[in-house]
């Protein structure tokens, strides 16, 4: 518990962790009123969802990008207990940020909410794999901006990139996928990135 909350203070006293939460928050709120003002629905999320991204890579790219991430070890060296403390703030981050943005959705919130946490947890998974900010971000938004929309148009099994079988909880229109497979789909995509990820952050040095 202390870990989480450590984790937790560092994340709340972070300029960037700050505007990010608001920034997203703000362009969820003005998006879902020019949308329902126009007489569109409201679907927000694939205006915010690059705010989970980044928020998501941060907890991780921010401490390597001097020596904070020696210093985190020194005071806590037990890499699993460090690893657990960071990823359940992170998640706790992601989670209260994402339901305060689905708010702002028409309908299925919920599953809104849902989707852009996962997104930002298969962020976090990315960026405890790469450790570095630019190439993290730059990979992540790649793909949930443009490769996955151009796979999309040129073939069906798209639908197993991780944020097209996940947006099935908020926009479902696969003939194939659930929300439920498509969770699935994503989880399996965060297990493998995340085993891969944890072995790496045991075995390389601060």
């Amino acid at each position: 518990m202390n870990v989480i909350r450590a984790e937790l203070a560092k994340l709340r006293t972070l300029p960037i962790t700050t505007f990010t939460i608001t920034g997203t928050i703000a362009v969820a709120l003005l998006i879902a009123i020019a949308l329902e003002r126009s007489g569109e629905p409201v679907d927000v999320v694939p205006y915010v969802q690059a705010g989970f991204v980044l928020l998501g890579i941060i907890p991780v790219a921010h401490e390597h990008a001097g020596r904070q991430f020696s210093t985190t070890l020194l005071a806590v060296p037990a890499r699993g207990q460090l690893l657990i403390g960071k990823t359940v703030a992170t998640l706790i981050t992601l989670v209260l940020t994402a339901i305060a943005t689905a708010l702002a959705q028409s309908e299925r919130s919920v599953g809104a909410a849902a989707y852009l946490t996962l997104i930002g947890l298969l962020a976090y998974t990315v960026a405890l794999l790469i450790r570095h900010l630019v190439p993290a971000v730059v990979g992540m938004l790649c793909l949930v901006l443009i490769v996955s929309l151009l796979l999309a148009a040129v073939t069906e099994h798209a639908r197993w990139l991780p944020d097209r079988a996940a947006a099935e909880l908020y926009r479902p229109t696969d003939s194939v996928l659930t929300a439920t497979t498509g969770t699935l789909v994503i989880g399996a995509w965060i297990a493998v990135l995340a085993a891969v990820a944890i072995r790496r952050f045991h075995r390389r040095d601060g």
